[in-house]
Parts: C-alpha cells; structure tokens; sequence
C-alpha cells in the first residue's frame, strides 16, 4: 500500500483523497531526505549476457577479471543468485566484469565449461579460469572471493 501511494498514484492533489493530499508528499520527502527512496527505485545495472557467440570476446579477452554466473530457468536457487550478482556488479563496476550465461541458451559453451550444474559461478582472470563454485553462495561469500583471487576490494 506504501508504495501504491508513492509511486503508483498521479498528483495527490488531483486524487481526491484529503487524507492522501496531506500526507503522503510529507512522507515521501522525510523519506527522500532519509535517503531511503534512492535504494528502492534506482536503476539496476543487470550483469553482461553471455552466449555461445560472444564469451571468448566478454570472458576469455576480458581486460578485467570476470565472475561468471551459469543459470537455468527452472532453477530457484539460480533465480536467488540473480540479486547477488546485480549487487556485485554494482559494488565492482568497471573493476571487475560480472556475466550470466543461460546453460539452455548456451548449451555449447556450457558444455566446454563442463557444467554439470547450476548455479554455477566461474572465476576467471587472462582468459583462464581461476576457480569454480557450484550452489548458492552468498554475496559476502563471492567478495571474499574476489578479494582473494583477484586482490579487489569493493567499493566502500
């Protein structure tokens, strides 16, 4: 219901609703002021898609090193994983490349990766993988990781 009345409804003014019109624009900016709206609606940078015809050019040429994810659709913990990967790529930007490969979209280059589940992250540095970890790891577990392999502390 909060977010209806921040986000989905028009003018408060033109909604009619007294109650609406005198409250809810002092809350959203308490709440703007607190720095608590920046977090919910800013935009979400996804991780690089990678497929058969384009991961020796993302992957193995990469300038940075790369965190790749492999994913299948029918796969919860795979969904689970998604929001710790939009949060990596956030926290490395521009140091460090965060990638996904759907294993059904990419069957040729999952099956070079021997993949024989998902999800799957890959750690890769120069063009060779460094390491490899199968399961949902959190993401604490995938900074220390990157921290570790390739000596990259996240942003503060």
């Amino acid at each position: 219901m909060l977010f209806r009345s921040l986000a989905l409804v028009g003018d408060p003014k033109q909604s009619g609703d007294p109650i609406h019109a005198l409250h809810v624009p002092r809350l959203r900016d308490r709440l703007a002021r607190m720095g608590l709206l920046s977090g919910l609606f800013a935009k979400k940078e996804p991780p690089v898609h990678v497929d058969d015809s384009n991961f020796d050019e993302e992957v193995l040429k990469s300038d940075v090193p790369v965190v790749l994810d492999v994913w299948s659709p029918s796969c919860a913990p795979c969904q689970k994983l998604e929001e710790v990967m939009f949060a990596l790529r956030k926290r490395y930007d521009g140091r460090v490349k965060i990638c996904e490969l759907s294993s059904a979209n990419a069957q040729k280059t999952a099956a070079k990766l021997r993949i024989s589940a998902t999800p799957t992250v890959l750690y890769f540095q120069g063009g060779r993988e460094k390491d490899r970890v199968m399961g949902f790891r959190s993401s604490v577990y995938h900074q220390e990781a990157i921290e570790e392999l390739f000596g990259i502390a996240p942003k503060p």
